[in-house]
């Protein structure tokens, strides 16, 4: 498996969502921990979950 990389400028969710046009799956992290089984999804997280054109997948 090969992965093209590239550096863009703009606000991350943005940027990634934009890129997700071009990508079948689009992987990030949750971003916050409020404790051991609390997850609190972050500003890029969660812009993407209603932005990408493509499946997200959110790890903790």
């Amino acid at each position: 498996m090969s992965s093209p990389a590239s550096t863009e400028t703009g606000q991350p969710g943005d940027a990634l969502a934009t890129a997700s046009e071009h990508t079948a799956l689009v992987v990030v992290g949750a971003g916050h921990r409020r404790s051991l089984n609390t997850v609190v999804l972050g500003s890029v997280s969660q812009h993407l979950l209603h932005e990408a054109t493509c499946p997200v997948a959110v790890v903790p």
